[in-house]
């Protein structure tokens, strides 16, 4: 799947007059760790994963808060299904 985005996005970018003079930004989302969703054998049966760090990286409806002790500070975890990078600011020009 990755080959054929990149082949697409090459083929949208370079070989056809697509984007027009200006500035674009771009964003890249993916989604993460699937594989780690996949029990062999859980248990109970059918429990989902219950670490903070499975579901920290693929549980969009997860929220924790957490105090540390050590630095007397509190922290929360929001979940993601999705993550993204940071915008990258794109300038076409005329060649």
């Amino acid at each position: 799947m990755v080959a054929r985005v990149r082949r697409q996005l090459h083929n949208d970018l370079f070989t056809r007059d697509v984007l027009c003079v200006g500035e674009y930004f771009v964003v890249v989302g993916a989604r993460v760790d699937t594989m780690m969703l996949r029990q062999k054998k859980p248990a109970p049966e059918n429990t989902p994963p219950q670490s903070n760090f499975v579901n920290a990286r693929l549980n969009p409806d997860w929220f924790v808060h957490v105090h540390d002790e050590v630095a007397n500070e509190d922290h929360t975890i929001n979940g993601r299904g999705a993550w993204f990078s940071e915008p990258v600011r794109v300038k076409v020009e005329r060649s």
